[in-house]
């Protein structure tokens, strides 16, 4: 009897020591492991992501902090930034299962901007409890703000710049909501790197680059441009 429990053991190691083997294909250094959580809440990884709509490996590292979305530090090339988040809008409510909201950081020396997209539970607004992060869709660009006291009242002839070169840029697909601040920083910056500061004459380009035929088309860039409502 002894025998053969000690047999069993020894099949029973055996089976186990196979099983080990197997599982650990799946950990192996030379390609067998899994990619990283990218809705991880802690650790550290790398994503792949665009930096100025380019793309570039970018590391994620948690610090210390209790929030998920604070002390974090996001590095890339030269750059390495410890930053908090906070809340933005609101991309979509999944009603009973939560909703996705983007939150937003900026750089210590006010040069770049984090946003990324966040699921959170359907009652955020009182248990501020976060479902995930969801790393693969940071967004990392130069921080566009302007001096607060330009934000409330920006020339509007450079917000309409700065929405219709965006709006050109991409082929009027999405991109981030921005203030009138921002857009009038990018159509500032617009004028200044291609027209040498005309403004008239960005003006003139932002037009002539819309088809005057479409309605469609038109009516998306000035409502964009907050031309009309």
């Amino acid at each position: 009897m002894k025998g053969k429990l000690k047999n069993a053991a020894e099949a029973l190691g055996y089976l186990n020591e196979q099983l080990d083997e197997k599982i650990g294909m799946f950990h192996d250094p030379l390609g067998y492991s899994p990619g990283p959580d990218k809705t991880t809440t802690a650790g550290e990884f790398e994503v792949n992501v665009p930096v100025q709509n380019e793309m570039e490996k970018v590391k994620i590292k948690y610090g210390h902090a209790t929030g998920p979305l604070e002390d974090v530090t996001i590095s890339w090339g030269n750059e390495s930034h410890n930053v908090d988040f906070e809340e933005g809008d609101e991309i979509e409510d999944h009603g009973n299962e939560g909703k996705d909201i983007s939150f937003v950081a900026y750089s210590q020396d006010d040069k770049w901007r984090f946003i990324v997209d966040v699921s959170v539970e359907v009652n955020y607004e009182l248990s501020g409890n976060i479902q995930d992060i969801n790393w693969d869709t940071l967004e990392i660009s130069e921080d566009l703000r302007l001096e607060p006291e330009d934000m409330d009242n920006p020339d509007e002839d450079l917000v309409i710049i700065g929405s219709g070169a965006l709006d050109i840029e991409n082929k009027f697909g999405e991109r981030p909501s921005m203030t009138n601040g921002e857009y009038a920083a990018k159509g500032q910056e617009f004028v200044d790197d291609r027209f040498d500061g005309d403004k008239e004459a960005a003006l003139k380009y932002i037009y002539s680059q819309i088809n005057e035929t479409d309605e469609t088309l038109q009516e998306v860039f000035q409502k964009r441009a907050g031309i009309i409502k």
